[in-house]
């Protein structure tokens, strides 16, 4: 788990490195070139595709814990930690590239008579649509909803077996999964905020390319909730994990 969200902290940080230098970029209408701009986009969703898979894995890692805790122990080790975590970047790294067949487009110049270096204008909003949106973020939101339907029933279960038992007489792997749903409960927080500030942003899009909906005031509230994920995330970090305060 710490391996896991060390993974999360990391991209928290490459989103700070890479989102507030790209905006103030397309501020001051930079890149001027169309094939920069679709460079630079990419490299700032990079990081978001990543952490959703990241927490994808963490969820699937709390379900491994909760019900088969025996497999859990096998399979808890620092090189499947690692494995996982390359995964994760390396499926991030392929959404993200799948972005770059733009780069075949002609170029044009970014100024004041055309739209902003946006994710937007550089990656069309289909692409954010139907490959971002409905291709990533929405399949792994409603997995990772599933999984905690899992977590929440067997937690549900242990409740029920912990009241017909006394302390004393719960075995050692009956306390390990009492242990395990508790920091499941946690991670779930982290989650939840998650994808309740990436989500909107999304949904938005959607509202836009299908209706022709479009909101600037509401605009401006969901990508703040999705770039102020994660300045809160440290905070999330160390109530769920104690290890990292």
């Amino acid at each position: 788990t710490n391996y896991l969200v060390a993974n999360l902290a990391l991209t928290d940080v490459l989103v700070a490195m890479t989102t507030i230098p790209g905006t103030l970029l397309s501020l001051h209408d930079l890149p001027k070139t169309f094939r920069m701009c679709v460079v630079l986009q990419s490299l700032i969703l990079l990081p978001t595709k990543v952490s959703s898979f990241g927490y994808l894995a963490l969820t699937i890692e709390r379900v491994v814990a909760i019900k088969y805790p025996f497999l859990y122990i096998r399979l808890s080790t620092k090189r499947n930690a690692k494995i996982v975590i390359t995964l994760t970047w390396l499926l991030g790294i392929c959404f993200v590239c799948s972005g770059l067949y733009r780069l075949g487009s002609t170029e044009f110049r970014v100024n004041s008579s055309l739209a902003q270096c946006t994710v937007p204008s550089a990656l069309s909003l289909e692409f954010m649509v139907y490959v971002q949106f409905f291709g990533n973020t929405f399949p792994t939101a409603i997995s990772i909803g599933v999984l905690y339907v899992i977590i929440l029933v067997e937690i549900n279960a242990m409740t029920k077996t912990d009241k017909k038992k006394s302390q004393l007489r719960l075995s050692i792997v009956e306390k390990c999964r009492r242990v395990e749903g508790r920091a499941a409960l946690r991670c779930g927080l982290l989650v939840g905020v998650f994808f309740l500030c990436q989500i909107p942003i999304g949904l938005s899009g959607v509202a836009h390319l299908w209706f022709g909906l479009q909101c600037r005031k509401c605009k401006i509230v969901f990508l703040c909730l999705f770039l102020g994920n994660s300045a809160v995330n440290p905070l999330l970090y160390s109530l769920t994990n104690k290890d990292l305060k």
